[in-house]
């Protein structure tokens, strides 16, 4: 026989938040384990997802747990979200995720998030006609280890497992087309909105 899920009971009007929770946070599996495995004692968002978990995985909860404690520690610490009225569930897990990982975080250093040029090249070292970098094309770097150099260099100031699960790094290359200066960024992003 397959496991049971068990469900997250409305209260109210936090279907917004059930979703959210379900959907973004207990279906992906690393991030299951990862609170699984967390035992520290606070008082958290992130010790109340911890609670769900193991509520969630319970076999003795047979149909929905109420996430109470759930929803008065998000109450507390994100109070937009304060209360029982319906609120936007991408809005939501983004905050939430958010939250989660200014709580989770490992780093020296105070979090600022920001974009960081990999690539600028002035126009004495750029030939706009040809596409050319210090006679390198533009098609021949190697852009993925580019951002892969960034990502690494991002998560040795600010890491968390929110951060290596749920952020990417979007590049985005512009050529002057007065000067022919070319320069090339990387950002940080945890959802892409697409366009129909």
């Amino acid at each position: 026989m397959g496991k049971k899920v068990c469900g997250i009971a409305n209260l109210g009007n936090t279907c917004y938040m059930n979703a959210a929770l379900q959907c973004g946070i207990l279906a992906c599996e690393p991030l299951v384990r990862f609170f699984e495995s967390r035992d520290e004692e606070d008082d958290s968002v992130a010790r109340a997802i911890t609670w769900l978990v193991e509520e969630v995985k319970n076999p003795d909860n047979r149909n929905s747990i109420y996430p109470s404690m759930v929803k008065t520690h998000i109450d507390n610490k994100i109070p937009r979200f304060r209360g029982t009225d319906q609120h936007d569930c991408s809005e939501f897990l983004i905050e939430l995720l958010d939250h989660l990982h200014m709580e989770l975080r490992v780093g020296d250093e105070p979090m600022v998030r920001k974009s960081s040029s990999m690539l600028t090249r002035s126009a004495s070292s750029v030939s706009a006609a040809n596409g050319l970098i210090s006679g390198k094309s533009i098609s021949s770097i190697n852009w993925r280890s580019k951002g892969e150099q960034w990502m690494s260099a991002s998560r040795k100031k600010d890491n968390s497992i929110i951060k290596q699960l749920y952020e990417g790094a979007i590049r985005s290359v512009m050529t002057c087309y007065r000067c022919g200066g070319i320069s090339a960024r990387f950002e940080a992003f945890t959802s892409l909105i697409l366009l129909s």
